[in-house]
């Protein structure tokens, strides 16, 4: 009888012993997983380090287009005010060569410019007296005077204006130039932020994925736990009541007395 009791109480015993062994393999092999998990995430911050420095260099050439930009902006700015400028005494100073051109036109009617001898002597015959010879002479050299003045400002005037022509069209030129490097530079920027804000986001949420899965091995090693917990106090709970059954029924045999056959 005493085998017998002794053998049930073995037999239950291994029953949850086994029951309590399988709960802390596999809250081993949670545990496996999660320190798996967590060299994931430490590669991942890793890569993220690495990658924000690629992400300073972007945000680098981002801030160098930005200020390239302001700068561009301010020279097109000031070539757009120097083009007006130009553009507006160059309109001067043909007005004033289609003036002088009139008024030579009208001078060289009634006086010869170039002031030839025969022009002087014929001012002088037909002079009435010596100061009046005098007076015309001195006037023709004036006249003469004032047209080579004009003359001489007429050639100025048209060589500045080429002058000027070529400045504006070198302003504009570098406006064009200016305005298409902007252009490009923006493309340039737009890409740069797009590269910049998918590095961050890939980053983030493969950090975030690896994160989520350690949180989830953690939840399922703990319903682990809580399940070898309850497994081990159930084995020492049906433990310490097989040994009282056993000492209960051990006692209840030893107090029983053995029946003396008749002879």
């Amino acid at each position: 009888m005493k085998k017998k009791i002794l053998a049930t109480l073995m037999l239950s015993t291994v029953v949850l012993s086994n029951v309590s062994y399988v709960a802390v393999i596999s809250a081993n092999d949670i545990d496996s997983q999660i320190e798996a998990k967590n060299q994931e995430i430490s590669s991942l911050t890793e890569q993220q380090a690495a990658a924000q420095q690629q992400v300073d260099n972007i945000q680098g050439q981002v801030d160098e287009i930005v200020a390239e930009q302001a700068k561009l902006n301010e020279e097109n700015a000031r070539l757009e005010s120097e083009s007006a400028s130009l553009a507006a005494e160059i309109e001067r100073l043909s007005a004033d060569i289609v003036s002088r051109d009139g008024a030579l036109k009208e001078q060289a009617r009634s006086a010869q410019v170039d002031a030839s001898a025969s022009s002087y002597i014929n001012t002088i015959l037909d002079s009435k007296s010596i100061v009046d010879a005098v007076s015309r002479v001195n006037a023709m050299r004036e006249i003469v005077t004032a047209n080579n003045r004009m003359l001489e400002q007429q050639k100025t005037d048209k060589e500045a204006i080429v002058e000027k022509q070529k400045a504006n069209q070198e302003a504009i030129k570098t406006l064009v130039a200016n305005r298409q490097k902007l252009e490009d530079d923006a493309q340039v920027l737009e890409v740069r932020q797009a590269e910049l804000k998918a590095a961050q986001l890939n980053l983030a949420a493969e950090k975030a994925t690896a994160e989520d899965e350690k949180s989830a091995l953690l939840a399922e090693k703990s319903v682990a736990e809580e399940a070898a917990r309850q497994a081990a106090a159930r084995q020492a709970a049906y433990e310490a009541q097989q040994v009282a059954l056993a000492q209960q029924q051990a006692a209840s045999i030893v107090s029983t007395p053995v029946a003396q056959s008749s002879t």
